[in-house]
Formats: C-alpha cells, sequence, structure tokens
C-alpha cells in the first residue's frame, strides 16, 4: 500500500487524474478528520472542500527523505487544519453576553441585594469566565449550549456531533475544573 500511495503522490505532482484519485482515496479519511477535529458552525462541504485543498496543496511541501509516510503526514496536516479552525471559533464569554432569549449574564443578578455581595457575586462571575476560558473547545461548547442557552444535553451532543454519553462526561469533566478553580 505504501509504495502504491508514494507512486501516487509521485504522478499528482504532474498529473491532474492522479489528483482526482487520491482526492477519492483519501475522502474517508477527509471525512473522519473533520468528524473527530472540527467543532465549528461552518457546513460539512465547505470543510470537506478545505481538506480537499490541503491535500492538493500537500504535495509540493512533503518531504519523504524525511522517513514519513505520506498518509501520516497527511492526515497530521488534516488534523491541525481542522483544530486551528477551532480555535479561530473559540467562544469568549463575557457579563454582557447576550443569550438567544435576549438576556445577558448581568441581567440574571439580583437587583436587590446589597453592594458588597454584588461585589463579591461579579468577582465570583469573573474569575468563572476566566476559568471558562481554560476549558477544551468541546467542554466550552457544552457549557455554552447548555447551561448559557439552556440547550438540553441530547440536543447539545446532537449539534456536536458527539454521543449522549461523551457529552456529559465532557459537562461532568468541565464543572468539575470550574469548581475546582473557583472555590
Amino acid at each position: 500500500m505504501n509504495d502504491r500511495m508514494k507512486d501516487l503522490v509521485d504522478r499528482c505532482k504532474v498529473d491532474k487524474d492522479a489528483k482526482a484519485d487520491i482526492l477519492e482515496r483519501l475522502r474517508p479519511l477527509v471525512i473522519s478528520s473533520i468528524k473527530k477535529y472540527s467543532f465549528g458552525n461552518e457546513g460539512f462541504e465547505d470543510l470537506l472542500q478545505e481538506g480537499y485543498w490541503k491535500i492538493l496543496s500537500s504535495f509540493e511541501e512533503f518531504d519523504e527523505e524525511k522517513g514519513v509516510p505520506y498518509l501520516g503526514y497527511i492526515k497530521l496536516q488534516l488534523k491541525f487544519l481542522y483544530l486551528n479552525r477551532n480555535k479561530k471559533d473559540k467562544i469568549h464569554l463575557s457579563l454582557d453576553y447576550e443569550s438567544e432569549d435576549g438576556g445577558c449574564l448581568l441581567d440574571s443578578i439580583k437587583a436587590d441585594v446589597d453592594i458588597e455581595d454584588n461585589f463579591v457575586f461579579r468577582d465570583d462571575i469573573r474569575r468563572l469566565l476566566i476559568e471558562i476560558d481554560h476549558l477544551s473547545y468541546r467542554q466550552r461548547k457544552i457549557i455554552f449550549m447548555n447551561c448559557i442557552n439552556r440547550m438540553s444535553m441530547v440536543d447539545a451532543a446532537n449539534e456536536l456531533g458527539i454521543s449522549y454519553k461523551t457529552a456529559m462526561r465532557s459537562k461532568k469533566a468541565a464543572l468539575d475544573l470550574l469548581r475546582q478553580k473557583v472555590k
């Protein structure tokens, strides 16, 4: 398999038909990379095209002299492509963040508390938001969807393309971390 892939990669540098062949052969790898590493809101077709573009641009960058097989090389390239997209889509919460129902975190703070309690509460919220930013992308997304937007865990899991159990474990781990950090 490695020799056939090596020959195909070599042919891709000069033959357009070989490029179409390699894209077809690597389609399952691109799809699995999207499912595994991409949590953004961008459409599947756009992510698929970006994966194909990464494969097509990789022929010139790939150096077989380094002893890394092409499949291993392109698998890492796709992983970093989709993980870096997630960094661009990173969620930042603020006290002024407006939820889908039009309210914001500050609106949920009771107005009839005394000033000292209000100050302590705001400080706790500020520390909580700082710690939320340190969670993994998936954990932030689940906390955001479930706790802020009041989305059910079933719907959140479906939107993220993960199982309900995985979503619940991620939420539990995130809440455990937040409890440890914000005491």
